[in-house]
């Protein structure tokens, strides 16, 4: 009796850890590899499509960050049953080790290098190895020292003037000015007083 129960336990499903094989985003779903894999039968080691869950969630807006082919997962199944599951989670491993973070911080940082964080010292840090778009009608900057503002303000004249280009007059596009703005060049007309 005790070997039955152990044994109907044991095929009991509640939550496995497995690898993420394919991600549809149209759908939102993935096909899990589930972990060990069953040898007798390994067919039956890849789930059908899964739900993949975000913490936040609406009608077009919400939290996406889709998982990589080859992330580890949580797959959690419901009532029990190995046809009705949802990839919950996803872990650090060997492979995509975690970054050291401070407790009580927040990091969100893409495998670009593109960053985040929120210090525990109250600090907000933006990072991009590229660029870092802002698209809003009104932008408000509050408590920013009139030096910083001017430091932007012409370091922005100065991008912007050295790589500007004009419409030659076959209807092509001149090169950026040979002669580029620096510190030096800024005058009343351009620098912020």
């Amino acid at each position: 009796m005790k070997q039955i129960a152990q044994q109907s336990i044991s095929n009991m499903a509640y939550a496995k850890w497995g690898v993420i094989q394919s991600f549809d985003a149209a759908t939102w779903t993935a096909k899990v590899q589930l972990q060990p894999i069953d040898q007798d039968n390994p067919e039956l080691s890849t789930t059908n499509s899964l739900p993949v869950l975000s913490p936040w969630v609406g009608n077009g807006w919400g939290l996406f960050a889709p998982p990589l082919i080859g992330s580890i997962c949580l797959v959690n199944f419901i009532d029990t049953s190995w046809s009705v599951g949802v990839v919950v989670a996803f872990s650090f491993n060997q492979s995509n080790a975690p970054l050291s973070v401070p407790g009580g911080e927040f990091w969100l940082v893409h495998q670009a290098g593109s960053s985040i964080k929120m210090t525990n010292n109250g600090d907000i840090e933006i990072s991009s190895n590229q660029n870092v778009q802002v698209n809003a009608e009104n932008v408000t900057i509050g408590k920013m020292s009139a030096g910083n503002l001017k430091a932007l303000l012409n370091e922005v004249a100065q991008g912007v003037y050295n790589g500007h280009t004009h419409v030659d007059s076959m209807s092509g596009t001149t090169s950026a000015p040979t002669q580029q703005m620096d510190a030096t060049s800024l005058t009343s007309h351009t620098k912020a007083n």
